[in-house]
């Protein structure tokens, strides 16, 4: 008889799931993933991830709702940054600091998508939006 469990075992053979930090690794078998040590590193990887994503424009698009979105997002931090005596009076100088620095990083990345954009040329452009629209 087969049982289901060995499936499971098989899987977490993997040794991504043995470092903590990685996904997976606060619910290996035998933990219940109820301990915050292993949450909090587990959350720090996946923030890591998302700042060098951006950083190295992993997250690079040429779909032109995600570039309005980030573009929101971005002007919308900065916004804030930019009322900082409101946000420095109200929540402190910690969250005053770290949305500039995300708004900064998303606006980078909405600009550098621009100015690829303008660099492949519209001709370029209309081939990969009839490629994505099939």
């Amino acid at each position: 008889m087969i049982n289901p469990r060995d499936d499971i075992r098989v899987e977490f053979d993997n040794p991504d799931f043995q470092l903590p930090g990685w996904p997976g690794y606060r619910t290996r078998p035998g933990y219940s993933g109820y301990d915050p040590l292993d949450y909090q590193y587990e959350y720090s990887h996946f923030q890591g991830r998302i700042m060098r994503s951006l950083i190295t424009r992993d997250w690079h698009t040429n779909n032109l709702f995600f570039k309005s979105i980030l573009d929101f997002v971005g002007l919308t931090f900065l916004f804030f940054n930019l009322l900082g005596y409101i946000g420095l009076a109200l929540t402190g100088l910690f969250y005053l600091v770290n949305m500039g620095l995300w708004g900064a990083i998303g606006l980078l990345g909405i600009l550098l998508s621009i100015y690829s954009i303008i660099w492949l040329g519209f001709r370029e452009i209309d081939a990969i939006l009839e490629d994505e629209n099939g």
